[in-house]
């Protein structure tokens, strides 16, 4: 059986979100378990938060739509890089981790403002 890809998975800031995703659940996992509803259960959202928008922007019938989604996935970004030095002040995350984590961020957010300006 073959198996389709939609538009949006052939995506390569698609690809990047979600390399960004998997490598916060692999960090927040190792969190304080106090934390699962405070700094885990924000930056997990975050980051699902911009795969998700991604995707629904590209199902969206119109310019206007999709521009509304992709400032969206910003807004989430930038939530994800505040909440990533939250988790490195606590000392949750080292400093080497936290630069891992925004370069993955940079590249997402100039392809998210390239896609919000064409």
């Amino acid at each position: 059986m073959i198996v389709q890809q939609v538009n949006f998975e052939k995506l390569r800031i698609y690809s990047l979100a979600l390399e960004l995703l998997d490598l916060i659940y692999e960090l927040s996992s190792k969190f304080p378990r106090d934390e699962i509803y405070g700094v885990i259960s924000q930056i997990r959202r975050a980051s699902l938060s911009v795969v998700l928008n991604i995707a629904e922007s590209q199902g969206r019938g119109t310019n206007l739509d999709q521009r509304s989604f992709l400032l969206i996935a910003r807004g989430s970004l930038y939530e994800l890089m505040a909440t990533a030095e939250v988790a490195k002040m606590q000392n949750y995350i080292d400093q080497k981790t936290s630069m891992r984590v925004r370069e993955l961020i940079f590249p997402l957010l100039k392809q998210i403002n390239s896609l919000i300006r064409y």
